[in-house]
């Protein structure tokens, strides 16, 4: 059962993670970063979005993934404790790549109308 659910999870994030890079191809930030790189590694935010967003974003669900696969191995041992430990540090990155309005990495708002 418990492994049902951390494979339930792991799906959203690979979903989310085909979304990103969808996104992530289709925008003109990226757009302009990979037209100039010299000068996207200049400016804090097109670097943000161009090079660090995604490069961070995509380690994660890899870690996620690779996890997950080793996991498999040691339930009813000692799993949980294993997973428990690799999902903090898999969390922290992904809370240091979203770009939040109050970043210093970016100045957007959360919601644009």
């Amino acid at each position: 059962m418990d492994y049902q659910i951390l494979l339930r999870l792991t799906s959203i994030y690979n979903i989310q993670f085909l979304i990103g890079w969808i996104l992530y191809l289709n925008s003109p930030i990226v757009t302009a970063f990979w037209n100039d790189v010299s000068v996207g590694l200049k400016t804090r935010q097109v670097r943000f979005f161009g090079l660090e967003h995604m490069s961070m974003m995509t380690l994660a669900v890899f870690m996620i993934n690779i996890v997950n696969n080793l996991v498999k191995k040691k339930i009813g041992s000692n799993g949980f404790t294993y997973l428990w430990k690799r999902y903090i540090w898999i969390g922290l990155i992904i809370i240091s790549s979203i770009p939040w309005s109050f970043s210093p990495f970016t100045n957007r708002p959360n919601f644009r109308y």
